[in-house]
């Protein structure tokens, strides 16, 4: 069995409490319960915390250390190689220095992954260095390979095969019963959507906000719920809103919710809309699919991925209101509790934890086997 280590280098020094740090990780974390009967796990992370704790059958080891670029952690990672890991997956592609500094404390023989998490290239200094570490890396965990095209462009990550496509995190969330949550929230119109997210352009709520103004002349018994964590476009929006009389009442700026209540609201929309820009993954589209809100997204690379290029949701062009506007029609047209079905079972068997945990199983095989390979080449010509 593999001995597979989840290595966290970012230091969260503001956090003590290492149950509140894998509650609030927990999204991430999520996968290794799948693992546990094909591999030995354990995880490392960085907090203002030292010790071990045992989370549902998982060790997760605490470290204190300093949270800046620079800083080369050599107390970590020689506590690392104490645990003697066959594989490391490293979160985030932020931290080249530290992973070159890993493989050469480690050795050679183990396999060390990289997980995306949405990040773009640096530039100078920080670009130089993703590429002296992609020389140590030995495979790159993306939502969607279309992810990892910036940094080929850049010159970090090279054209050959080191890119797997593999979610970087999945949700707890079951559906709810609709008509009860409907209930609950008091929800009354026909086709209820629901947007979740930050106020800010890459999120782009603006354009939602304009493709279902259009939507509502058509389709009038209509409401549109956002639910949003900031508020910097908060204004422009409510100006939008205000200046246009049909939407009053048929757009409800609700406002932060607690996450532990989002199940009943995905579970009463009947669409979930997203018009981001760019997304390393996409929590929330996850958590709608899951409790079987459609989504009505933009073709975005990790989107157009976890829908299955839009045959499990309604894809529009990025800023594009007439595009969405044409999604949000069809997506009317062709919804139904069979197609409902059918996103929750995609969700279930391609984009939860157990699966995210199998595609990664069969990832380490794929590693190991190139590595016996490797190794035999070697050995032959000796």
């Amino acid at each position: 069995m593999f001995r597979v280590l989840d290595v966290s280098f970012n230091a969260n020094t503001h956090l003590s409490d290492p149950c509140r740090a894998l509650e609030l990780h927990k999204e991430g974390y999520g996968y290794l319960s799948y693992l546990k009967d094909s591999a030995h796990i354990a995880a490392v992370q960085h907090l203002n915390f030292e010790g071990v704790v045992e989370n549902n059958g998982i060790r997760f080891h605490f470290l204190k250390r300093k949270n800046v670029f620079r800083h080369f952690p050599v107390r970590s990672i020689l506590y690392i190689k104490r645990l003697q890991p066959d594989i490391i997956i490293a979160q985030g592609m932020i931290f080249p220095l530290q992973v070159a500094l890993t493989r050469l404390l480690l050795g050679r023989k183990v396999r060390i992954i990289v997980q995306h998490h949405g990040e773009l290239p640096g530039k100078g200094l920080k670009k130089q260095a993703a590429k002296i570490a992609d020389v140590f890396v030995n495979a790159y965990f993306f939502t969607a390979a279309e992810n990892a095209f910036p940094w080929k462009v850049a010159g970090i990550i090279p054209a050959r095969k080191k890119c797997f496509e593999i979610l970087e995190a999945s949700t707890y969330l079951q559906g709810k019963d609709p008509a009860s949550s409907k209930k609950l929230l008091g929800f009354t119109a026909k086709h209820n959507f629901l947007w979740v997210g930050r106020l800010n352009s890459n999120k782009d709520p603006l354009t939602v906000l304009k493709g279902f103004h259009q939507f509502s002349k058509v389709c009038t018994d209509v409401t549109l719920y956002m639910i949003y964590q900031t508020e910097e476009l908060l204004s422009q929006i409510q100006n939008f809103v205000d200046s246009t009389p049909s939407l009053k009442k048929k757009v409800v700026l609700v406002g932060k919710i607690p996450h532990d209540q989002m199940e009943t609201w995905f579970s009463a929309a009947n669409y979930y809309l997203s018009a981001s820009r760019k997304e390393g993954s996409g929590y929330a589209l996850l958590e709608a699919m899951a409790c079987g809100c459609v989504p009505i997204i933009s073709a975005i690379p990790p989107f157009r991925k976890i829908t299955m290029n839009g045959k499990y949701g309604f894809l529009f062009e990025p800023g594009n209101e007439g595009s969405l506007l044409d999604a949000m029609f069809t997506a009317i047209s062709h919804n139904s509790k069979e197609y409902i079905g059918a996103i929750t079972h995609h969700f279930r068997s391609r984009l939860s934890f157990q699966a995210i945990a199998s595609s990664m199983l069969e990832a380490f095989q794929e590693l190991a086997s190139k590595s016996a390979l490797n190794e035999s080449a070697a050995a032959s010509i000796k």
